[in-house]
Parts: structure tokens; sequence; C-alpha cells
């Protein structure tokens, strides 16, 4: 009986045994010199273009004021300053029960930072070298300070709190304060609900970001002495991310059950100097938009000065600040600049490298 299996029709395909034609590059010197050659003449062009575009940014040098003595002395009268320590002067922040820093240490009662009898304030000078058209951006940087480690990230802050959420139980608004602030949520000394720990209270907002707010404010000052005007915002754009504006920082009526907040708390949250510190930094020297200058800022000599409350000394942390102008692609970024031009010129000895080694190879061959 002979055989009746059919072979199929695409057993010989050019497919099945792998037949298929393919275009592949025929990488000859002449190809890859003109490859290279191009690609580093491209980052050449982007990278000058780049480097242009950054050196048109005026900026003043980053002036450092937490080790001016004057400063020093000035911190040690700030509220925030007393609030932190105990009675022998030593921190009190640390351990599982330590009281977390209080953001509102430099708010309440209206100071809008100044302590009793302004005794925290310090002058530092400040120069422009050149004049800086409108709008003047003013950072504030602090040095050493994590806020992408890991266990800082964890407990941050409550999204839900933030949001004001309204809670059905006080066992659900506790335990997402303690799922999502950790040893951040219960043990402030101010607050409208009692926790589970004797004489504290669940902190609102809660969380590492918010119980280690900035809490340093700034005037700037002219030759004159007259203050520099400037504003927490520019046309529509603001110090804030838009989204957290409207979506992420919401108010909070102190009538809630659970998750209310008195007057002060919620100026707080609602502060897009509060946004701008809650949304994490991804460098170790970080820097914040503190304030935007709408108009020309001549050059001069200036004078900045500052109520001193944060204190960075038992991080060893350190405090600048910064005005700088803006291009149409941000901040100065020289590093970006830097690399353009670097992978362009590698790309451009490549090229030449190979042209002499064409070269050489055809002279072998004669």
């Amino acid at each position: 009986m002979g055989d009746t299996t059919k072979e199929s029709p695409f057993a010989g395909s050019d497919f099945k045994q792998q037949r298929q034609q393919t275009w592949r590059p025929k990488l000859t010197p002449i190809c890859m010199i003109a490859t290279f050659l191009t690609l580093g003449v491209l980052m050449l062009a982007v990278g000058i273009s780049l480097k242009m575009t950054f050196d048109s940014i005026d900026s003043t040098p980053l002036l450092r004021y937490d080790n001016v003595p004057s400063c020093s002395t000035a911190l040690r009268n700030s509220s925030c300053y007393a609030d932190s320590r105990d009675a022998n002067g030593h921190l009190a922040l640390q351990g599982s029960a330590g009281k977390p820093l209080d953001p509102l240490c430099a708010r309440r009662g209206g100071a809008n930072g100044r302590s009793s009898g302004e005794g925290n304030k310090c002058e530092v000078k400040l120069t422009v070298p050149r004049t800086m058209r409108a709008p003047v951006y003013v950072y504030y940087y602090v040095g050493n300070f994590y806020q992408n480690h890991r266990e800082y990230a964890a407990y941050a802050k409550s999204d839900a709190q933030l949001r004001g959420k309204t809670y059905s139980s006080e066992d659900e608004y506790t335990a997402e304060l303690t799922a999502k602030c950790g040893n951040f949520s219960k043990y402030c000394t101010d607050g409208l609900l009692p926790s589970d720990v004797p004489g504290r209270f669940w902190c609102n907002p809660c969380g590492s970001a918010a119980r280690s707010f900035f809490t340093d404010t700034f005037e700037l000052l002219g030759s004159s002495g007259a203050i520099v005007p400037w504003s927490q915002n520019h046309g529509e754009a603001s110090v804030a991310w838009s989204s957290d504006v409207e979506h992420k920082f919401k108010n909070s009526s102190a009538s809630e059950p659970y998750n209310k907040r008195n007057a002060d708390e919620n100026a707080l949250v609602l502060d897009p100097d509060f946004m701008v510190w809650v949304r994490p930094s991804g460098l170790s020297k970080m820097r914040k938009l503190y304030r935007i200058i709408n108009q020309d800022v001549p050059a001069g000599d200036y004078t900045l000065r500052v109520f001193n409350n944060y204190d960075v000394e038992y991080f060893a942390g350190s405090k600048s600040i910064e005005l700088t102008s803006m291009s149409w692609l941000g901040a100065q970024n020289h590093a970006l600049a830097g690399a353009y031009l670097v992978a362009g010129a590698l790309c451009v000895l490549v090229a030449g490298g190979l042209v002499v080694a064409e070269h050489r190879l055809k002279q072998k061959a004669l």
C-alpha cells in the first residue's frame, strides 16, 4: 500500500527553510566614515547650540547663608529651633517616640516665619553681576538632604489625607496614616484628633515630607533698602505644579469627623511652597523654586534678609539661595551641552581614524 502522506506545500518554502531574502547593511569603510562623521557633526551642532543657550542664562553665584555667623545666631533665636530641642539643647526628634518637626512652627499666629521680635532675622549680601530680564526665578538649595532616599520616600505623605478625603471610621483613617506615614503619623504635639500615644495627636498633614517642611522665609532688598516685589505666580504659572494645585492638595474642614484640620493646617496644605517641598527631589543637593520676580533685576548689590528657622546642623546640611533666569530649554544644564560636545568630538575622531586606516590599507594594497 502506497504512502498516502501528503507533503505540505510549505515544506520546501523559503520561509520554512530560512532562505528569506533580508537586507543587511554593507559596513564598508566609506559607509562607516560617513555615518560617524554625520553623527559627529550633528552632535557638535546640538552641543554648541545648547551651550550658547545655557550661557545666555543670567544667574547669581550660589549664596550659602547657613554658615554665616549672624545667621547661626538667628537660628538659635527661632521658635522652630527651640521646638526641636529638649531642655539640654539636644535634638528631640530621634526614635520612634520622638516628636516630629512642626511645619507650622514659623507660621502660628500669622508670624510668616518671623519669631517674636524678629530675633531669627539675619542679612547677607547678594550680588547680581548683570541685569537679569524678567521673569527671574528664586531658588533655595538644601544640601545633603536626600528626599529620594528609600526610607524617607516610603513614609513621605498620605495622598488621600492631603486630598481631604472623608473617612468612614477612625480605624480606616488611622490605618491609612500608619501605613503611609509610619512614625510620622501619631506623635505630633498639636492636632485635633488624639492618638493612642498619651499627650500626642494624629499629624495632619503627616509623613516625613510634611514634618520636614522647609520653614525659612526670605526678603530681597535693593540698594535703597526697598523690598523687591516677588510672588508665587508668573501669569497663570505657579511655583507649584498645576496638577498639584488643582487635584492633590485640598481643603479639609475641622467639622470632618477624622481627617480634620484647623485653619493653620489648611493654610499649610494649600500653600504652593508646601506643594513644592512635598514633591520629591532626585538629587542630594535639592533645588526648590521659592518665588518669581516679575520685573527686571538690575545689576548691583542687594541684601537678602533671611528669617532663619530651618535647622540643618543635625544632618550636616547646607542652605543656599540663587536668582536665575530661564531659557526656552529651562534652567542651566552645562552637563547636557558637554555630553553632546564630547560625544560629537569622539564620533569625528573615530571617523578621522577610519579615514587614516582606510588610506593606509589602500597604500599596502598598492
